[in-house]
């Protein structure tokens, strides 16, 4: 059976933080399926701001990028 991945197994890509399985998993996904590299390079883009948003940024701001890179990756799975 295969794993599902979730957008949290997106972003924890993006950040090299999956194990040798899953990254090579997840980036055949990314390869075969149009809107799984759809949704990562949004999540790419969307980790991207984050990166630089302030330390000040206010909740609300980050709430609104994270609901957006939810909603992106959910399209993929």
């Amino acid at each position: 059976m295969s794993k599902i991945y979730t957008a949290n197994d997106l972003i924890r890509f993006i950040y090299q933080e999956t194990n040798t399985a899953d990254s090579a998993n997840i980036q055949q996904l990314i390869t075969e399926q149009p809107e799984c590299a759809e949704a990562f390079d949004s999540l790419s883009d969307i980790v991207s701001m984050l990166d630089e948003v302030s330390l000040n940024a206010s909740p609300t701001s980050i709430a609104i990028i994270m609901e957006q890179a939810h909603k992106s990756a959910a399209e993929c799975i």
